[in-house]
C-alpha cells in the first residue's frame, strides 16, 4: 500500500498512532476502521434483531398451519393496503371499532361509534373510513385514526338512505340507491362535490388516467359515467354493455371487467366503447379478481374460474364444496378461499388450479368474510371469532394484554 505525503501528515497531526513507522501503522488503522464498521453492521442488525428476522421470513403455503390465538367477537375484519408498517389488525362489530394487536391478539384500542354502521368500513393503511347511522337517521362520514382510534373528523350528510362509499389515494366517494354521489377530501373531510343523478347507482369503481384525465367510474343501471374525483365534473360517458344486474366490476388500464347475475363474464374497451370478449359461468358471479394479467372469479354455481383476461380464454376451474360468498384473498401465487356454511378454507396454487392446502376451524362455528395475511399469519373471521393462524410458530408480544 502507498501512502501520500499530504496524507500522511494530515493524518499524522489527527492520529498520533501514526507518528511512527506511518506505511504500517497507516495499514494498521485503516484495518482498524474497517472492523468498526463491521462490528457497527452487525449492532445495527442485531438492534433489529428477531423482528426483521421473522418478518422476512416467508409462509410455506403447503405446510400446516397452528392456531396461535382466538378472540371471540361478531365482528369484520377491516381491509387496509398491505405494508411491512403495519402494527394492527381492526375490526368492526355493530357499533364498535377494536384494534388488536396480531402477533399476540390483545387490544390496542376500541372506539364506540355512536350509531349503526351502514357500510363496512376501509382503511388507507393510515385512517379508517366509515358511514354511520345516527338516531336521527343521517349519515355520517366519519375518519378515524388507524393508531388512536380518535376521530380525525366527521360530516353530516343528512338521510342519504342506503349509502355505500369508495376510498382511493386522496377522495372518499359516497354514493347511494337513490342517484346522490359526493366527493370528500380524505385528509380533511371537506364536501367537495355532490350531485344527484337520473337512475340509481350500482358502485363506484377505481380512479385512472382515462384519455389524458382522471376518472372514476360510476356505475348506474343505464350507462357507465366517468366522472373528474376533484370536483365532479362529466369526462366520459358509455351506454352500459349489459342491462342485467351487476355482481362485480374491475378496471384494469383502458378496460372493464364484469360479470352479471345470469353468470356472463365481460371485458369492455373503454376506448373503443365496444365488448372485447365474453364468457360464461354456470352461476350468478360473486366477485372477479385480476391477478398477473388472468381473472379469477367466483360464482354461485360453487366453481372457481381462471380466466385469460386477454382473451377470455378458460385457463383452469375447479369444483368446491358449497357456495363461495367471499371474495378470496390472493396472496403472491395463492388464492384462499372460504364460504358461509363451511369450517374448511382451501389454498389453491393458481398456476395449476390445485389445493395445496386447508385449514380447519371448529365444527360448530362458520367463516363469515374474506381472510388477511399480516407479516407471519393468516387471520380468519368467522360468525364467532377472529382467529390467527401460522405455520411458522406463534410469537407473543412481551407487552400483551389479557383477552
Amino acid at each position: 500500500m502507498f501512502v501520500k505525503k499530504t496524507d500522511y501528515l494530515m493524518l499524522k497531526n489527527k492520529f498520533p498512532i501514526l507518528r511512527k513507522n506511518p506505511a504500517q501503522k497507516y495499514q494498521k488503522f485503516l484495518k482498524g476502521v474497517l472492523q468498526i464498521l463491521i462490528l457497527g453492521i452487525f449492532f445495527v442488525m442485531n438492534l433489529s434483531g428477531q423482528e426483521n428476522f421473522e418478518a422476512a421470513r416467508e409462509m410455506n403455503w403447503e405446510l400446516p398451519f397452528k392456531k396461535c390465538w382466538t378472540i371471540p367477537s361478531k365482528g369484520e375484519l377491516i381491509e387496509k393496503p398491505a405494508s411491512d408498517n403495519v402494527t394492527n389488525i381492526t375490526f368492526s362489530n355493530f357499533n364498535l371499532l377494536k384494534s388488536i394487536n396480531p402477533l399476540s391478539g390483545s387490544e390496542i384500542w376500541k372506539t364506540d361509534l355512536g350509531g349503526i354502521l351502514k357500510f363496512k368500513p376501509v382503511s388507507d393503511g393510515k385512517d379508517i373510513f366509515l358511514i354511520i347511522q345516527n338516531g336521527n337517521n343521517s349519515s355520517i362520514i366519519r375518519s378515524i385514526s388507524e393508531t388512536t382510534g380518535l376521530t380525525n373528523w366527521q360530516i353530516d350528510l343528512g338521510n342519504t338512505g342506503k349509502t355505500a362509499g369508495y376510498l382511493n389515494s386522496q377522495y372518499f366517494f359516497v354514493f347511494n340507491d337513490k342517484g346522490f354521489a359526493a366527493g370528500l377530501d380524505k385528509n380533511s373531510g371537506k364536501l367537495l362535490w355532490s350531485k344527484v343523478f337520473e337512475s340509481s347507482i350500482s358502485s363506484f369503481i377505481s380512479t385512472n388516467r382515462l384519455k389524458g384525465s382522471e376518472n372514476i367510474l360510476l356505475f348506474t343501471d343505464r350507462k357507465i359515467v366517468g366522472l373528474s374525483p376533484r370536483d365532479g365534473v362529466l369526462q366520459n360517458e358509455w351506454e352500459f354493455p349489459s342491462r342485467k344486474a351487476l355482481r362485480t366490476i374491475i378496471w384494469a388500464e383502458d378496460k372493464i371487467f364484469y360479470g352479471d347475475s345470469s353468470g356472463g363474464l365481460f371485458c369492455f374497451d373503454l376506448i373503443g366503447k365496444k365488448t372485447i370478449w365474453q364468457a360464461k359461468t354456470g352461476g350468478s358471479v360473486s366477485s372477479l379478481t385480476e391477478v398477473y394479467g388472468k381473472i379469477l372469479v367466483t360464482s354461485f354455481d360453487n366453481f372457481v374460474y381462471f380466466f385469460s383476461a386477454k382473451n377470455g380464454n378458460l385457463i383452469w376451474k375447479k369444483r368446491l364444496a358449497g357456495r363461495i360468498n367471499f371474495k378470496p384473498l390472493i396472496y403472491l401465487n395463492y388464492a384462499i378461499i372460504v364460504n358461509t356454511g363451511d369450517t374448511t378454507a382451501l389454498i389453491i396454487d393458481l398456476e395449476s388450479g390445485k389445493s395445496i392446502n386447508q385449514i380447519s376451524i371448529e365444527e360448530n362455528d362458520f367463516f363469515s368474510g374474506m381472510p388477511r395475511v399480516w407479516k407471519n399469519l393468516l387471520i380468519f373471521q368467522t360468525f364467532r371469532n377472529i382467529i390467527g393462524f401460522s405455520n411458522l410458530g406463534c410469537q407473543k408480544n412481551k407487552d400483551e394484554a389479557k383477552i
